[in-house]
């Protein structure tokens, strides 16, 4: 189970304050954002321990804040900072939208990560050796990556 994405909702928040005290001790208010200082995810999302379970901090404040989160809704930031915790920079939202935003604002992804494996002339000799009829499974090999790494370069999903 992919706990940071566990449905924060089901937990009684405002019948056991108690751990509150302890979620407010983990983030920073500036005149902007409110920022997590806590454990984060490698994206920058923070993250909090619950009940044994790990949580979104975003989630988790917008249910302190606006209650229950539907299913099938994201949080949101309008600040575009995965550590803002502050309530009103945050909105639910679709996959959809939240792909949109993603796309619309330029988020680092592809290529452009600097965490990527990939670079742009890997890509441009991985459409060549998929030319000459190598396949997927013999080009990731070549990368360090795995055939569905190609698959997503050879299907335009790999760059936004």
């Amino acid at each position: 189970m992919d706990t940071t994405r566990h449905d924060s909702s089901k937990f009684t928040l405002l019948e056991r304050p108690e751990w509150y005290s302890r979620f407010r001790d983990k983030y920073v208010r500036t005149s902007s954002c409110w920022e997590w200082i806590a454990a984060k995810k490698k994206t920058g999302y923070g993250q909090f321990q619950l009940d044994g379970k790990t949580v979104s901090a975003h989630r988790l404040i917008w249910i302190l804040y606006f209650g229950p989160i539907p299913d099938g809704m994201h949080v949101l930031h309008y600040c575009d900072n995965p550590s803002c915790v502050r309530p009103r920079h945050l909105y639910l939202g679709t996959h959809r939208q939240n792909m949109n935003d993603k796309k619309i604002r330029k988020r680092v992804s592809g290529t452009r990560n600097p965490n990527a494996k990939l670079t742009d002339p890997d890509i441009e000799e991985i459409f060549r050796l998929a030319q000459r009829g190598l396949s997927q499974r013999a080009i990731g090999a070549s990368f360090g990556v795995t055939h569905h790494a190609i698959w997503r370069v050879l299907n335009n999903k790999y760059t936004a």
